[in-house]
Formats: C-alpha cells, sequence, structure tokens
C-alpha cells in the first residue's frame, strides 16, 4: 500500500499493518533474518558466506526498500505496528 500511495499522486488515504520489506541492513545487524526475512539470511548462505558483495546486494534490494518510497507520499498515512512485534518490529519501521 505504502508504494502505491508514492506512485500513484490519487491516493488520498493509506492504511498500513505491519508493512515489512524495509531497511534490510538494519534486519541483518538486529539477527531478524528469520521469519518473513529467512531469504536474507538463505541467499548469505548459498551465494556469499563471506559477504563480500553485502553491498551489492543491500543496494540491489534498494529498489524495494520501502523506506526509499515514502518520501513520495503526499497522503496521509494510518500506521499500526506492535511495540513488541519480534517479526516487524519499530526500529526496523522507524526509518520508514
Amino acid at each position: 500500500m505504502l508504494v502505491t500511495a508514492a506512485l500513484h499522486p490519487d491516493v488520498a488515504f493509506a492504511a498500513v499493518s505491519s508493512p515489512f520489506l524495509s531497511d534490510f541492513k538494519m534486519i541483518k545487524q538486529m539477527n531478524l533474518d528469520i521469519d518473513v526475512y529467512e531469504e536474507l539470511g538463505w541467499y548469505y548462505k548459498m551465494f556469499d558466506p563471506q559477504h563480500k558483495n553485502e553491498d551489492a546486494f543491500h543496494d540491489t534490494l534498494g529498489y524495494i526498500d520501502l523506506k526509499n518510497f515514502t518520501p513520495m507520499i503526499n497522503a496521509p498515512v494510518l500506521w499500526l505496528m506492535g511495540l513488541k512485534d519480534p517479526t516487524f518490529p519499530p526500529d526496523i519501521n522507524g526509518g520508514i
């Protein structure tokens, strides 16, 4: 929903609950590459175990990172989040 609000100027209002696909570097730093982000850990195990291409990997993920779309949102947003949510903690969503 946030990406739609960013890319479509006619969106008048957005409501989101537990948005994810944001701040992938922080997810890795917080060891949250589990559950919905489990594929991040798989990528490193299978293709880059020494993290030699980590910067390029995160640069590519930047194309879908929500925090790169939010400056383009002009509509009001109702944001729902759990303050103790282990999968989508506020620290991750704070960058958005």
